[in-house]
């Protein structure tokens, strides 16, 4: 455990941020990804002798609003996020319902892609002044993510950016719109200067700000590397279900569960949608078949 005056961090596969005020009151920033992980925060909360008053959630992705349910059941507090990932987070379901492109099978309907439903309201709604914290807008990972700065202290990037260890292991980060990912860690590399300590969801608290200009580093070249591995597939016309398969193979994931294909088959679509915007590639119809060509 982390501690400081302003904030105490209980680490996991997702890192919960707890965000306090002089009165012993505390802020939940993300639950983990199921009700286990609801009652050992409030386990941790107990032991530090802290309040809950609310929960923040960076993103509505299952393992950060998993435990929201029972915590906002025990403590009879409300969860705030923004207005899109709210919609997300009140129907967990249409998470592997974007994902599969239609209703889910149940071997989709898993904790790890849809999360027990939960309230949520606008963050913008929700006083946070009095706990010293300011929103920080990173779009791209998912729809209308957010993080928080905790004064010169401490910038919590959710799942903008994942520790050089997330990063070798997933080797195709998640993102839902990975161009905004791009512009957001572009955003980010200057961002963390201002700061003595940066916390991403997935990895160890950074105190070193060369470290986490680094780790976003790594982040952006990344997601350089998928996007130049679909470009240079390129010579003529393709199809869009071959280019997905290459891309997998290329990474080690020829067979993978079903869950996980359609994650890796999500974000390599959203490169697709960042190079048809820049007019890069084009898409069309051929023989029931979805292709893609150079322009």
């Amino acid at each position: 455990m982390e501690k400081s005056s302003k904030f105490l961090i209980f680490k996991g596969r997702t890192n919960v941020l707890i965000v306090t005020n002089d009165n012993k009151e505390a802020i939940i920033v993300d639950t983990g990804i199921d009700e286990d992980s609801g009652r050992k925060i409030a386990k941790f909360l107990n032991q530090n002798s802290l309040t809950p008053v609310a929960i923040i959630n960076s993103h509505s992705h299952a393992d950060h609003i998993g435990g929201n349910s029972y915590l906002e059941k025990k403590f009879k507090i409300q969860s705030y996020s923004t207005k899109n990932e709210c919609a997300f987070i009140e129907n967990p379901l249409l998470e592997p319902l974007y994902l599969y492109e239609a209703f889910p099978p149940e071997s989709l309907t898993i904790k790890t892609l849809a999360a027990e439903p939960s309230s949520c309201n606008s963050i913008e709604e929700f006083n946070i002044n009095e706990f010293g914290i300011e929103i920080i807008r990173l779009p791209g990972h998912s729809i209308d993510m957010i993080g928080l700065k905790i004064g010169g202290e401490l910038l919590f990037t959710a799942d903008a950016f994942f520790g050089i260890d997330t990063l070798i292991k997933h080797k195709i980060p998640y993102h839902v719109n990975v161009k905004n990912s791009y512009l957001t860690l572009l955003m980010l590399k200057e961002e963390v200067k201002k700061f003595n300590a940066v916390l991403p969801s997935h990895g160890d608290l950074i105190q070193s700000q060369s470290e986490a200009e680094d780790a976003i580093l790594k982040n952006i070249n990344a997601i350089l590397e998928v996007r130049d591995l679909i470009v240079n597939s390129f010579e003529s016309k393709k199809e869009v279900e071959s280019v997905i398969s290459q891309v997998l193979n290329h990474y080690g994931f020829s067979n993978v569960p079903l869950a996980q294909y359609f994650l890796l088959k999500s974000a390599i679509m959203s490169y697709f949608a960042w190079l048809l915007d820049e007019k890069i590639l084009s898409l069309e119809t051929e023989d029931g078949r979805l292709v893609a060509k150079k322009i």
